[in-house]
């Protein structure tokens, strides 16, 4: 291969690649700045220097310092917010948000704060922490029918207005559901009853005595 040869062949590698790094800096093989977006083009130091004015002046054309996205929900950042724009409950102070669920009274924290309200859901106590442990707030009534509960007040007024009833048989019971029947007059209660020597055969036909006694 001639010196000539070798010569282009070096000639057209270093076009190429000079053509392709054009490109990459302007976009195009022509290395034209002109595409370039900033106010000024002349070259790509010139156009970073702009670009950079521009971007140090947007805070100042915004009128306040824009908040650092990893200062969300951090101390002394600011608290996000949640799928339904609340403030999660996680981000508030116990006085705002003093209501805490545990699954039941073994569940409730090994030490608590003095300022929250703590429910077990097995039962709906609400507790609150004295310091040393948790005590019931203000004793629940609880609905039931034991000596240690109130009865439901639905079932409590049925029986009320049941026992408001004073004439006819609202049970509807029958003599022969009566326990205990007495089987005498006495059993009754009433003690001026003729026994039956007293009154005597009530089958006597009087017709056939009457009519004897004509004869």
């Amino acid at each position: 291969m001639s010196l000539i040869q070798r010569i282009s062949d070096l000639t057209i590698r270093v076009g190429t690649e000079f053509k392709t790094v054009k490109t990459l800096i302007a976009g195009t093989a022509s290395g034209s700045l002109t595409a370039l977006t900033t106010t000024v083009k002349t070259s790509i130091l010139a156009a970073i220097n702009s670009l950079k004015t521009e971007v140090d002046g947007k805070q100042a054309n915004l009128g306040y310092t824009p908040e650092d996205e990893n200062n969300k929900g951090q101390a002394n950042g600011y608290a996000p917010l949640d799928a339904n724009a609340k403030v999660p409950a996680a981000h508030l102070p116990a006085y705002v948000d003093d209501v805490l669920e545990s699954a039941d009274f073994a569940s409730l924290p090994a030490s608590g704060e003095t300022s929250i309200i703590y429910v077990t859901l097995d039962d709906n106590i609400t507790y609150r922490w004295t310091g040393s442990g948790y005590v019931e707030i203000s004793k629940s009534l609880a609905l039931g029918e034991t000596s240690s509960s109130a009865y439901r007040g639905d079932r409590g007024k049925i029986a009320y207005d049941h026992s408001q009833i004073t004439d006819a048989n609202p049970h509807q019971t029958t003599f022969e559901q009566l326990l205990a029947k007495p089987t005498t007059i006495a059993g009754f209660g009433i003690t001026d009853a003729f026994t039956k020597d007293e009154i005597g055969d009530v089958t006597t036909n009087y017709v056939s005595a009457f009519e004897s006694a004509l004869l």
